[in-house]
C-alpha cells in the first residue's frame, strides 16, 4: 500500500518535480514546430497590417528593414524547429527575439496605433506552450513592459490624449 501513495512534501522533505519525459519533449518539439510556422504564416499579415492599415508615421522610416530581420529569422527558426534533435537554441531565447521583433515592428508601424500591438498578446501563449509557468509569468510581464515602452517612446504619443489611448491599449497586453 505504500508503494502506492503519491508522495507529498512537507518542510524537510520536498518533492521534486519529475524530469520531462520523452513524451513531453516530443510535445515541445511538435509546439516550437507549430510556433515555427504561425511565425511564417503570419509575415504576410504583418506586411499587409502595414501597407493597408492606416498609422502615423511620425519618425519612423525602417519597417522594411525590421520587416526583413524578421521574414530572415522566421526561416531559420522554422528550419531550426524540423532538425531531428530539436532547435539548438532555448525557446526562451527564440521567445526573447520574438518579443524584440514583434516590438521593433510595431514600433515601426505606428507604435501603440499600428495594428501590431495585438501581436503583443501572442507572445504569452507561445510561452506558455513552451516554457515552465514561472518562466511564463515572467515573459508575460516582459511583454506587457516593453509594450508600454513602445506606446510610450513612440513619436505618436506625444499629446496628452494619445498617450492616454496607448496606456489604455497597454492594460489588454
Amino acid at each position: 500500500a505504500d508503494r502506492m501513495r503519491t508522495p507529498t512534501a512537507d518542510a524537510n522533505h520536498p518533492v521534486l518535480a519529475p524530469r520531462a519525459s520523452g513524451t513531453d519533449r516530443a510535445d515541445r518539439r511538435v509546439a516550437a514546430r507549430a510556433l515555427a510556422v504561425l511565425r511564417l504564416l503570419l509575415l504576410p499579415i504583418v506586411f499587409a497590417g502595414d501597407r493597408l492599415v492606416a498609422h502615423p508615421t511620425v519618425g519612423t522610416s525602417d519597417f522594411d528593414l525590421v520587416f526583413a530581420v524578421a521574414c530572415v529569422y522566421s526561416v531559420i527558426v522554422a528550419l531550426e524547429s524540423f532538425r531531428a534533435d530539436g532547435p539548438r537554441v532555448t525557446p526562451g531565447v527564440l521567445l526573447g527575439c520574438d518579443l524584440l521583433l514583434v516590438a521593433a515592428l510595431t514600433y515601426e508601424s505606428g507604435g501603440a496605433f499600428s495594428q501590431l500591438h495585438a501581436a503583443f498578446l501572442a507572445l504569452p501563449l507561445g510561452a506558455a506552450l513552451l516554457l515552465s509557468p514561472r518562466r511564463t509569468a515572467a515573459l508575460s510581464l516582459a511583454t506587457g513592459v516593453v509594450y508600454l515602452i513602445v506606446a510610450i517612446l513612440h513619436p505618436a504619443t506625444s499629446g496628452t490624449k494619445r498617450l492616454d489611448v496607448a496606456l489604455a491599449q497597454g492594460l489588454y497586453v
